[in-house]
């Protein structure tokens, strides 16, 4: 079970954007919907081509309700 989670930088920037504005309140609200959705789309995610940890890292307590 994973502790943290960190994204992307383009992931951090379309956070930003998106919680300015739909105005729901914190990042990880716009975060939260965003990993849902992903796990949705039923696809594996490939660990041996991530480059970008550029991002902001959530932790688990944020992360997962």
């Amino acid at each position: 079970m994973f502790t943290q989670v960190k994204t992307s930088k383009e992931n951090k920037d379309i956070v930003v954007q998106l919680s300015r504005k739909l105005n729901l309140g914190a990042e990880n609200v716009i975060a939260r919907i965003a990993f849902t959705y992903s796990l949705s789309l039923d696809r594996k995610l490939d660990l041996n081509h991530l480059s970008d940890f550029g991002g902001k890292e959530y932790s688990r307590s944020v992360s997962v309700w």
